[in-house]
């Protein structure tokens, strides 16, 4: 890259560049990236933040060359005054995500019974597909008696009557399923 001491005033070239002209924008470009790559090297902590300040200045540059007024000053100086701005985004942008990050360690991101539900829940879903396999294994009668109490929590007494069965017998088909799904899914 060829680097400039002075960048040179491109003024005419910025209605072009207002106006979507590539060609002008490189020239601008080329005219004053050294003076953005000093005021980012001389302002900036890393390398990683100069090369996303300066993006976000050419970028600038790019979307409000419209706004760009010579009787105000150069371009060299319309350009500093966004560095300048973008800069300062960049350290508030900075800041926001630091005190998030605070914030955020300062908490306990789970609590205890979080961890454990969400555990269940990962047990749940790997055991799954072995239960509703198993499930489709039961017979109709142990199957219709473990869902309408294990499931939906009917009673023995309402599904017994419901199926003309004792009470006693809804609990014993209960009872089956639910040594048969667990058969199934402990493997």
């Amino acid at each position: 890259m060829e680097r400039r001491s002075e960048p040179t005033d491109v003024s005419p070239p910025m209605t072009a560049v207002a106006a979507g002209d590539h060609a002008a924008f490189v020239a601008v470009y080329r005219a004053h990236v050294e003076q953005v790559l000093s005021y980012a090297t001389a302002r900036c902590r890393d390398a990683h933040e100069v090369a996303e300040l300066s993006a976000a200045v050419f970028v600038a540059v790019w979307e409000n060359a419209s706004t760009y007024d010579p009787t105000r000053g150069s371009v060299a100086a319309w350009i500093n005054g966004i560095a300048a701005r973008r800069l300062a985004d960049l350290r508030r942008t900075d800041a926001r995500r630091r005190r998030l990050s605070q914030r955020l360690s300062a908490e306990a991101l789970l609590h205890d019974e979080d961890v454990e539900w969400i555990g269940a829940r990962i047990d749940a879903e790997r055991l799954s597909p072995a239960a509703m396999s198993a499930i489709g294994e039961l017979s109709d009668e142990q199957r219709e008696a473990f869902e309408r109490v294990a499931v939906a929590g009917e009673s023995s007494d309402e599904v017994g009557a419901d199926l003309g069965i004792t009470p006693t017998a809804v609990r014993m088909r209960v009872m089956r399923a639910r040594q048969t799904l667990r058969r199934a899914v402990d493997g």
